[in-house]
């Protein structure tokens, strides 16, 4: 502490990042006839997206008053398998998005993987609960989810998560998101979420 420190560094290059004229030209290259439809396109698009979460807010509301009231047993093993999967997601995350080991990670939070996973179990449960009532609706009102629900899902997922990047970090990022959707826990509480929009 307090000394003073001296660092060298050498640039290996410098982007700057170049927007396009908002013209005509911009709008027919992304398949739009004039810019005008380009703003009205994008003013629904916002709108939509508005009302999506809007009524996605109201969903999950609706589902935690009907999980709340559910009287079930819910194996522990179930919680511990919920608990795990949480777990490797958070490590997952950790290690690709924050650019740090995970034994770093429990270093700097002091902490350990077990207190990590014991501070994952509420939600675990949570979403277990969850799990089992959605599943039993699923059941009774016969909805069925099926790979067109998954893949649009997975879509909108990219093309949120890669808003804004350079072309080689968005394959990357497809690749990673892609890799998540083949996780059989992962694609469980996607397939919850889809039936509960249903």
């Amino acid at each position: 502490k307090g000394k003073k420190v001296r660092f060298t560094t050498t640039v290996h290059t410098i982007k700057k990042m170049v927007l396009p004229e908002l013209d005509e030209e911009f709008a027919k290259r992304l398949g739009v006839e004039s810019i005008e439809k380009l703003r009205d396109t994008l003013k629904e698009n916002m709108l939509r997206q508005k009302e999506q979460h809007e009524q996605g807010k109201y969903e999950d509301k609706v589902i935690e008053v009907v999980v709340a009231h559910a009287k079930m047993e819910m194996p522990e093993v179930l919680i511990e398998q919920e608990k795990q999967a949480s777990f490797e997601r958070f490590k997952h995350d950790i290690e690709h998005h924050k650019g740090i080991t995970f034994s770093d990670y429990m270093s700097a939070v002091k902490s350990t993987e077990e207190k990590i996973k014991e501070g994952l179990r509420e939600q675990a449960e949570r979403n277990v609960r969850c799990g089992l009532v959605l599943g039993q609706i699923a059941k009774e009102e016969e909805l069925q989810v099926d790979d067109r629900d998954i893949k649009e899902v997975m879509s909108m997922d990219i093309v949120r998560q890669t808003a804004g990047q350079t072309s080689e970090h968005v394959k990357e990022i497809e690749r990673e998101i892609q890799k998540k959707y083949n996780d059989e826990a992962f694609l469980a509480s996607i397939k919850n979420s889809i039936i509960a929009r249903k």
